[in-house]
């Protein structure tokens, strides 16, 4: 599975959630982290910030994919 920002990974907390006999500290020992922080995060008061977020990645053995916006440059003539 592939994590592709924060809001794949709220889904993926989310869908822990909807499994049978949830719990916010199994979940927080999973995800390696408070349960405070978690109740934070869930309850929209607090933003996962990104290091956080790749860290929780890295511990749960995810890639994380971070992708580029395009954009064109173009190389400006010289003078002569």
């Amino acid at each position: 599975m592939k994590l592709e920002g924060k809001r794949d990974f709220l889904n993926f907390i989310e869908e822990k959630k909807k499994q049978q006999n949830f719990k916010y500290v199994d979940l927080a020992q999973e995800l390696n982290i408070s349960r405070s922080y978690l109740s934070h995060i869930l309850s929209g008061v607090k933003e996962m910030s990104l290091n956080r977020f790749f860290y929780t990645c890295d511990f749960l053995g995810y890639e994380v994919i971070l992708k580029k916006k395009s954009c064109t440059a173009r190389q400006q003539k010289e003078e002569e």
